[in-house]
């Protein structure tokens, strides 16, 4: 997975190395001897290979309706389906139509530590805003807002250093079952309040979704 500007960046050097030369061809295919993408007949998988669409709902509900991890789960449900789940939409306030770029799994740091979900959007005119998506599939806690923040700082310096972008932050994590107490509120809060104080002007402040199983299906708020 590679991000708009560094594909820009690839198509450009492409563009340099062929001295703007470019294949005109109904088909492509790679010439093992030369090690270069040449024109020639597209190639035809076996019937036996046919892909057939997956859903991935009925997994995460059973995850979820018997308490078990499902973080994996909830990743490829809202990757596959963020444009058509009306309750995310909501309440990640995107439109379909804004979505330019969509991205999950992004290494970040030394340490390789993994982005789960990052989404840029951009309506008309406007800049470009940079969804930097942490998932829980428990309930939030402080030290979650901790790990969002270092991405923050991350992804201010490589990906807003090359795209002028504003940042929102996200966690999405489960709804608890029953009204935190009083203790946890507060530090939750603690955390979330050094978080929005401690991001670049650019980062607009944390927002914090939870989700629950509603019948057949996921609902996000």
């Amino acid at each position: 997975m590679i991000t708009m500007y560094e594909s820009k960046r690839l198509l450009h050097l492409i563009n340099l190395a062929n001295s703007g030369a470019y294949l005109n061809s109904s088909g492509f295919s790679f010439d093992q001897a030369t090690r270069e993408i040449v024109s020639g007949p597209k190639y035809n998988y076996p019937a036996s290979l046919a892909q057939h669409s997956i859903s991935i709902l009925p997994q995460l509900i059973h995850k979820l309706a018997t308490n078990k991890a499902h973080e994996a789960f909830l990743q490829a449900y809202i990757i596959g389906n963020l444009e058509n789940d009306t309750s995310l939409l909501k309440a990640l306030r995107i439109t379909p139509a804004s979505i330019k770029w969509l991205g999950n799994e992004m290494y970040c740091g030394v340490g390789m530590q993994k982005i789960d979900i990052v989404i840029s959007t951009k309506e008309d005119e406007d800049e470009e805003i940079l969804y930097v998506i942490e998932l829980k599939d428990d309930y939030s806690s402080p030290s979650a807002y901790t790990q969002i923040e270092k991405y923050i700082k991350w992804v201010s310096q490589y990906y807003c250093g090359n795209t002028p972008c504003f940042i929102q932050p996200v966690l999405i994590s489960k709804k608890p079952k029953r009204k935190r107490n009083s203790s946890t509120l507060t530090s939750i809060n603690k955390a979330i309040n050094l978080l929005n104080n401690s991001t670049p002007s650019f980062c607009k402040k944390v927002l914090t979704i939870e989700y629950e199983l509603q019948g057949n299906s996921i609902y996000f708020k």
